[in-house]
């Protein structure tokens, strides 16, 4: 029993480290190798989607259920044209960006890059562009309903497209939400 006990402990062990070594191998040639592109798109973030007001990250991070290091790693895929395979090939993706994206960016920076570059509307990337569009006003003016708007919106911009009437009845739940915590 014992002589089973060491070798599946020591096969775990080799499992793990192997894990390690291939996540290091990853971050170093999918991620290290895209970092000029990344920080040459976080200048691009202006200066009212870097400095958003503590209530604006708060009605982020509820609308992103706590994915919001995966809704960013989708951006980042996206805009970075990453090679990627289908099925959890795809998910094992998201799950590496994420982490990497935490391991590597300040959360400031991940939320100007989320802010500045996710897929809102038709034709506007970024919550500045679609706050123009839609508001006609820039981000550092919008009303906490109007950032909730943008918000939900971030989170599925395809499902709201065609239902207007969903992408208000989250906004108004997010409102709801970041009002009781």
């Amino acid at each position: 029993m014992r002589f089973f006990a060491k070798v599946s402990t020591a096969f775990l062990g080799i499992v793990l480290l192997a894990l390690l070594l291939c996540f290091i191998r990853y971050d170093v040639r999918e991620f290290q190798s895209r970092r000029p592109v990344i920080d040459a798109l976080l200048a691009q973030a202006s200066a009212d989607e870097r400095a958003l007001s503590p209530e604006f990250i708060r009605l982020l991070h509820i609308s992103m259920n706590g994915n919001g290091d995966a809704v960013l790693a989708r951006t980042l895929l996206h805009q970075l044209r990453v090679p990627t395979p289908g099925g959890l090939g795809w998910n094992a993706s998201l799950i590496a960006w994420g982490w990497l994206c935490q391991l590597h960016l300040s959360e400031r920076d991940r939320m100007a890059l989320l802010v500045s570059n996710g897929t809102m509307s038709e034709g506007h990337d970024g919550f500045s562009a679609e706050a123009q569009a839609r508001f006609r006003k820039p981000l550092s003016q919008l009303s906490s309903a109007e950032f909730a708007t943008l918000a939900a919106l971030a989170n599925s911009p395809s499902a709201y497209r065609s239902n207007p009437d969903m992408l208000i009845r989250r906004r108004d739940q997010l409102l709801s939400q970041a009002a009781i915590q």
